[in-house]
């Protein structure tokens, strides 16, 4: 039997489910918002060092354009190694991030800061 306190967490995993699949959907129905959307990821992870925001949009973006698999294969990384780089607790490499970004159609640059 399950008590209250699993079924509040099964009912947010429920939640989470249901908002991914949408997340997802959208993005392979409006491809042009995957490229803002990693944008605004990028931004929060230069102002606030969110890594785990910017890895969940990369994510994201990887299984709405192609899926996890096909991204390995184009990568050269196992499975397993592309889910562990682009986890919450992930800590890839700056070579993993481009290689990534590089097969999704993105390059990395460098550019001024507006602050200089």
């Amino acid at each position: 039997m399950i008590d209250a306190e699993n079924k509040k967490r099964l009912a947010k995993l429920e939640n989470y489910q249901i908002f991914h699949d949408y997340m997802i959907e959208n993005l392979r129905k409006y491809p042009e918002d995957m490229d803002v959307y990693l944008e605004i990821a990028l931004e929060d992870f230069e102002k606030d060092k969110n890594m785990e925001a910017f890895l969940l949009a990369i994510r994201n973006i990887a299984e709405a354009k192609e899926g996890m698999t096909q991204l390995a294969q184009k990568t050269n990384l196992t499975p397993q190694a592309l889910y562990k780089a682009l986890s919450p607790n992930g800590n890839p490499r700056l070579e993993t991030i481009w290689s990534i970004l590089n097969a999704l159609g993105y390059r990395l640059s460098i550019r001024p800061s507006n602050s200089l």
